[in-house]
């Protein structure tokens, strides 16, 4: 379908065929509608849309909008596809707008303004991802009632802000820095060593995994310029919390206590929780 800049409205589902495009670039929400849910196993590119009933999004291509993205009032849009936000924002009318996560979904979201901040992102599912890429500064949504994602990806060289408690299964980073607020945690809900995938970045703030004995752990803690990784093989099961705290030592060092093996050399780490 070749560029469209009028008002278009899909009352029933769009389904997409293998080797077909739809191309529909309008700027505003208010010129494209969805009512009846999108299969993409074709190209999908689309300026802003409105989704105006419950719905399901389906395809192994890509669905990819590149202006704002809006859900009616007490609507429900289920993704069991790939989404890709890479302008613009995704936000509901109300309370009740929901954007729910399947499993093995993705929604990858480009923009400085949390997604859903008015409604609700869900993201627990399995083996679901929300993927937080911008070069600037932006917002990682609370996520549900309890602030929870099963597979929270973070790229892109911009700070990626946190203001609430928030619990992923799996973390990714893969670049630019999390800011954790004071008094708020990231936390791993998962034992395995490999629920922390790291390429670069750093986590500033409170940083919290479930630990076992035997394994090395990595808390890829730091300051606004540089990585303080902070490594330890514990004795027992647990909960850490860590956070780098740039500062002196004093002048007698920093002891190792309780099984801590490396410590940064400069600054000092804070262990909220101890280790058997």
């Amino acid at each position: 379908m070749p560029n469209y800049t009028g008002k278009f409205n899909v009352k029933g589902k769009l389904l997409i065929n293998s080797n077909s495009i739809f191309n529909v670039m309008t700027s505003n929400s208010t010129y494209l509608y969805f009512g009846g849910g999108i299969e993409n196993a074709g190209l999908f590119i689309a300026g802003g849309a409105t989704f105006t009933n419950d719905q399901t999004l389906l395809g192994n291509g890509v669905l990819e909008f590149n202006a704002k993205v809006l859900i009616d009032t007490a609507t429900i849009i289920r993704n069991k596809a790939r989404v890709y936000i890479n302008s613009g924002t995704l936000n509901g009318s109300n309370s009740e707008s929901t954007w729910i996560n399947d499993q093995d979904s993705e929604l990858k979201y480009s923009t400085t303004q949390e997604p859903m901040l008015t409604g609700d992102l869900v993201a627990d599912a399995t083996n679901n991802t929300v993927e937080y890429n911008c070069s600037d500064s932006m917002y990682i949504a609370h996520a549900g009632s309890n602030g929870i994602y099963y597979n929270l990806k973070v790229s892109g060289l911009g700070k990626k802000k946190i203001k609430y408690n928030i619990i992923a299964t799996r973390l990714f980073l893969e670049g630019g820095n999390i800011v954790v607020d004071d008094n708020k945690t990231l936390s791993i809900d998962d034992y395995n060593v490999n629920a922390v995938a790291y390429s670069s970045g750093s986590i500033l703030g409170k940083f919290v995994r479930k630990i076992s004995p035997g394994n090395w752990y990595h808390f890829p803690v730091g300051d606004q310029s540089h990585t303080h990784s902070f490594h330890i093989q514990p004795t027992d099961y647990d909960t850490l919390t860590v956070e780098f705290k740039n500062g002196s030592s004093g002048p007698n060092g920093l002891p190792l206590l309780e099984n801590l093996r490396r410590i940064p050399a400069n600054g000092y780490t804070m262990k909220d929780t101890g280790m058997s």
